[in-house]
């Protein structure tokens, strides 16, 4: 079972938020999604769990449109960044609501779920009482239980201390080891980077590019050592950018492979290290004229 995104279009008015947005996601992947703030990523998990209706392009499970056929949106659970809608209810009422909502929830696999985790949480507690760590673990576990293929999550992490990331990320991996696709959107890039399989770049008004599990992003990263200063046009040129700088060693992006033929002859030394998450952020700045990372300049 795939998920399939084709040619989607999302717009406010006359602001494209995003288009020509292409991707697919299989059985047990665990993808990242990333991008700047404003970029469109709630906007894109939105729009693919058909709370927002894409302006073009299709989402298909199977080969079905789930905006066609309702029945195929069983197959989806979206769990946006405030799990609070339920704050007045019990959890107990919760799990009664998702019976009857989802016709393959299974109340004995969340409940010995609910246990394996620990938390200190009473089932007959409303859940604005719970902490959001809680809350939010509580909703995947209820996700979960549904038995969908595909869970969207919308920054699972943010505001959750270390313990209940790391049971987070204990409920995603199991599940992902089980067959459910899982798309997370977070700006916790040292998180995502533990678990993610690959990543999703979305640009503001613009597509989406994909960063394998090899970390091939079309980006490269180089440690260079230098005798001496290097000179400003070898810094400034439009397709480096230069993330450090600490004496004579200096960290530089770029999007082409470098060899020591490319590079001035003060280099004594090159390195090339793995381009991470926050890279690609760092590069499209860098692109849209953005600051340099390394000096807070603008260039």
């Amino acid at each position: 079972m795939q998920l399939s995104v084709n040619n989607l279009k999302q717009t406010f008015g006359k602001t494209i938020v995003f288009q020509n947005v292409n991707f697919t996601v299989s059985p047990g992947e665990i993808v990242a999604l990333i991008g700047r703030n404003g970029s469109g990523k709630t906007t894109l998990m939105q729009t693919v769990i058909g709370i927002l209706q894409g302006r073009e392009g299709t989402i298909r499970i199977d080969g079905t449109d789930i905006n066609k056929r309702v029945a195929a949106k069983k197959d989806i659970v979206f769990i946006p960044d405030r799990f609070d809608y339920f704050n007045n209810k019990k959890l107990t009422e919760v799990v009664e609501m998702y019976e009857l909502v989802y016709e393959d929830f299974d109340r004995t696999v969340f409940e010995a779920s609910l246990q394996s985790l620990n938390l200190r949480v009473s089932v007959t507690s409303r859940l604005g009482s719970y902490s959001k760590g809680e809350r939010m673990l509580v909703a995947c576990l209820l996700a979960l239980s549904t038995r969908a293929k595909f869970l969207l999550l919308d920054e699972p992490f943010d505001g959750i201390d270390v313990v209940n990331v790391d049971k987070l990320n204990r409920i995603i991996i199991e599940a992902a080891e089980y067959g459910t696709a899982i798309i997370i959107s977070s700006h916790r890039m040292e998180t995502l980077e533990k678990i993610a399989d690959r990543t999703l770049f979305i640009e503001a008004g613009g597509g989406i590019a994909s960063m394998d599990g090899t970390g091939n992003t079309g980006l490269y990263k180089y440690q260079l050592v230098s005798r001496e200063t290097l000179p400003e046009e070898f810094l400034r040129r439009p397709d480096i950018l230069l993330l450090s700088n600490l004496g004579r060693v200096y960290t530089i992006l770029t999007n082409m492979p470098v060899t020591v033929a490319d590079v001035p002859e003060l280099i004594i030394q090159m390195d090339e290290l793995s381009v991470h998450m926050e890279d690609i952020l760092h590069w499209q700045e860098h692109e849209e004229g953005g600051r340099d990372v390394s000096t807070g300049n603008t260039n």
